[in-house]
């Protein structure tokens, strides 16, 4: 059975956390087991760069960031959902991101998958940029890309108002 952790970026209620509820029915009518958070709802401190993480293997700081680490290394694959945001991830994003520097030496998620759903103004193509940081960013800390899927919606129900759109993340898992 497949566990799957879905991690969405957005900083607000709308097209990519809407998109988990169309991931989580879709995992599990497969049999998968499904957990998501939204990093918006959790108390994550921004890396200062001190780098004792790679001394010791964990962080300095005490958040929850260790319960997200935890259900990292438990999940088989992960699943990215993330805004784009002047062509880039969320600032919210980039600091969970960096808080992943631990896993960049304990490589403790090498054999892992990630999966990338963005959404974004312009059109799929032109989001591709973002895929590809993230693919090479998960890369670095062992993780190994799957696929992903990028689709337009500018304002916060266009996904869910969307029935191509929610095929494409229904069918994510095929």
């Amino acid at each position: 059975m497949k566990n799957i952790l879905a991690i969405s970026a957005s900083s607000r209620e709308g097209n990519s956390n809407s998109a988990l509820t169309v991931l989580k029915e879709s995992a599990l009518s497969k049999g998968y087991r499904f957990n998501d958070f939204k990093i918006k709802d959790k108390r994550i401190t921004p890396c200062d760069g001190c780098l004792k993480c790679d001394e010791t293997g964990s962080c300095v700081f005490a958040d929850d960031m260790l319960e997200l680490s935890n259900q990292l290394e438990n999940a088989d694959l992960i699943v990215f959902v993330t805004p784009i945001y002047f062509n880039a991830v969320p600032g919210i994003a980039k600091s969970f991101i960096d808080r992943l520097n631990p896993f960049y030496t304990s490589r403790s998620l090498e054999g892992k998958c990630v999966g990338v759903i963005t959404f974004g103004q312009t059109e799929p193509e032109d989001m591709e940029y973002v895929v590809e940081y993230l693919k090479r960013m998960f890369s670095g800390i062992g993780v190994s890309f799957w696929r992903s899927a990028c689709i337009t919606a500018k304002d916060p129900n266009d996904f869910i108002e969307n029935p191509d759109s929610i095929l494409k993340v229904r069918r994510f898992f095929d």
